[in-house]
């Protein structure tokens, strides 16, 4: 069996023992072995399982290599040269949940309830989060197709985003799934009238949450690209994020320091359905900010620790 140069994609056969040379023929430079992850479809011919690595090594060398400066750097430059069409791929996307505060606020937000007002914001919350899903399957093709060059017209990406939303769906409810447990306990207590031991448990569970959100955050992208929808993509998440959960929380921490600014200067605003409008539009804004960002994460977990190049990335959408 070859393996495949990342660097010029030459094939270089193997010795009669299996062994593989240390530098390409072709173009000399050092040969990439690349580990397929167990149960997933991203198994590339032509490459041999690379050797096990310390954990103590993976984490240094995740920590080193996933700068936080270089994935802002990368990812705002990435997103500001693609800003119109990721963002008119998300308002299509959120298009469901963009008619629906259009007819509140036409309605009239003065008609709105406390009973109303409260569903509205459950909807935006989960709906939101459901369809963050599909934006990101749709812009993860678009990042490794521009990262090589290319400019895949609109309809492709919504497209390319169709044909992986159910892995990308199923992925995303396990997630949200999987961070709400943390603060299940507490919320629980708390309706049992236990309101003091119940706070304490849902701060503690909030952390936690932190935690389980931190690990998953690579799992649409996992499972959009591997085509390991689940709980395998869960697992895969966890075992790329290892060593890297810090620098993750940062970038995370930093993208909604944005957003509570955004929020807070929107108070000033008398209007509550331009309030609304405004926060519709931010998130329209963000989610394909987001989108990129965990793109950009994915691919620099996956080409630092396993050697890829973005031809390989983006050849499981061909």
């Amino acid at each position: 069996m070859a393996v495949i140069c990342r660097h010029c994609q030459a094939k270089t056969e193997r010795g009669a023992d299996g062994s593989r040379p240390e530098s390409c023929p072709s173009c000399g430079k050092p040969l990439a072995a690349f580990t397929p992850p167990a149960g997933t479809a991203a198994a590339l011919p032509g490459f041999r399982p690379a050797p096990a690595v310390a954990a103590g090594a993976r984490r240094a060398r995740a920590s080193a290599d996933l700068s936080i400066g270089r994935v802002f750097a990368e990812s705002l430059s990435l997103w500001g040269r693609n800003v119109v069409p990721f963002v008119l791929l998300t308002l299509a996307v959120y298009s469901p949940l963009v008619l629906y505060t259009l007819y509140v606020v036409l309605s009239g937000t003065e008609n709105l309830t406390p009973k109303s007002a409260d569903a509205y914001d459950k909807i935006h919350q989960w709906g939101g989060g459901l369809l963050n899903s599909l934006v990101s399957a749709a812009i993860i093709f678009g990042v490794f197709e521009r990262l090589r060059g290319k400019s895949p017209p609109l309809g492709e990406m919504f497209a390319r985003g169709l044909g992986r939303v159910i892995p990308a769906l199923w992925t995303g409810i396990l997630v949200a799934v999987a961070t709400m447990v943390p603060m299940a306990p507490g919320f629980l207590v708390a309706a049992a009238g236990g309101f003091a031991f119940g706070a304490v448990l849902v701060l503690v569970g909030s952390v936690l949450s932190l935690v389980v959100s931190t690990a998953l955050y690579v799992s649409v992208a996992a499972a959009v690209v591997e085509k390991c929808n689940g709980f395998p993509a869960l697992r895969r998440s966890l075992d790329l994020t290892r060593g890297a959960k810090a620098r993750i929380f940062c970038i995370m921490l930093l993208v909604g320091i944005v957003a509570f600014l955004f929020g807070k200067g929107v108070e000033f605003i008398g209007s509550p359905g331009a309030r609304l409008l405004l926060i519709q539009g931010f998130a329209v804004v963000m989610a394909s900010f987001t989108a990129v960002f965990a793109a950009v994460i994915y691919y620099r977990l996956r080409a630092d620790r396993e050697g890829l190049g973005i031809e390989e990335f983006a050849s499981v959408f061909d």
